[in-house]
């Protein structure tokens, strides 16, 4: 039935389909603009300061706490890959606040 050609993949409606939450393998958690100013809030604002102290600082201790190469006096510094950066303001933390030598995705 040529109808149900479901390899062909030119419908406009499915290219959207990867970022529905109901879709298990969806890479992005950005489901609508509201999330991404959630994001932006929370990552960029004074607003989202509480919410980054108890995240961000934690992840930034726990590298201190867990890399014995890591010696802040020495600045020997770690190389860290950030996947699922979002926003991308744990990466720039730690760049710029720890001396790391960071890539975000």
């Amino acid at each position: 039935d040529d109808d149900d050609d479901d390899d062909n993949n030119d419908n406009p409606k499915d290219h959207g389909a990867s970022l529905n939450s109901n879709n298990k393998n969806a890479p992005a958690s950005y489901d609508s603009a509201l999330q991404i100013l959630a994001h932006l809030v929370r990552d960029w604002s004074e607003f989202g300061a509480p919410v980054r102290r108890n995240l961000y600082d934690w992840c930034r201790q726990a590298l201190r706490d867990h890399c014995p190469q890591y010696d802040q006096h020495d600045h020997h510094h770690l190389a860290i890959l950030v996947p699922g950066a979002g926003m991308g303001r744990l990466a720039f933390d730690l760049a710029t606040m720890d001396g790391h030598h960071v890539q975000a995705l």
